[in-house]
């Protein structure tokens, strides 16, 4: 009787104490397979959710901006800016513009159009801030502190601390006549 695994009486104590110890391990094995598989999908799920915030900030400056300018550093400046935001003459109204804020959530880019006010939340909870790349220099403010130096404003880049990689950024409509002449000094007509 001794010698074989299973008799009429059932299981024996250590056969059960094996069985459990099996279901143990396997338990165990699944709970952390799905912990992983969690983990994973929570990563997964917050860089779609940067991915998608970034596109919306992209979109948001696209849509401001898109048709406008060109802005040049002297002569009528039609848009001014800083690290927190610019604004601009919409022509049609009041100034348009892109302004960075925060809330208990995080960092939010508000733009202000002619007909609505969005709020686009940031995809990192960190201070980023607007750079603006002109024909000849690139800064933190538009225009730039020398007005003797004509140039032409080219993109506009909302850029993490440090000037890190750019959060967004839109390029400025520039019309052929003057893209020609972009890094010249401007035409009587342009000048102060």
């Amino acid at each position: 009787m001794f010698g074989s695994f299973m008799d009429d009486r059932g299981y024996t104590l250590a056969e059960m104490l094996v069985a459990l110890m099996i279901v143990g391990l396997a338990l165990g094995g699944m709970t952390g397979g799905m912990i992983a598989v969690s983990r994973l999908q929570k990563q997964g799920a917050g860089h779609a959710s940067s991915a998608e915030r970034a596109a919306a900030l992209a979109n948001g400056l696209d849509q401001l901006i898109r048709g406008k300018g060109p802005f040049s550093s002297s002569g009528k400046v039609d848009l001014v800016g800083n690290r927190d935001g610019f604004r601009f003459d919409c022509a049609e109204g009041p100034w348009c513009s892109a302004e960075l804020g925060a809330d208990k959530s995080g960092e939010v880019l508000q733009v202000n159009t002619l007909h609505e006010v969005r709020d686009v939340r940031l995809p990192k909870r960190e201070t980023a801030g607007f750079e603006y790349i002109g024909s000849k220099t690139t800064g933190d403010h538009w225009p730039p502190d020398n007005p003797t130096d004509w140039q032409r404003l080219k993109a506009i880049a909302l850029v993490g601390p440090g000037g890190a990689s750019p959060l967004a950024s839109v390029h400025l409509w520039i019309d052929a006549a003057s893209a020609a002449r972009s890094d010249a000094q401007p035409t009587a007509e342009a000048s102060p």
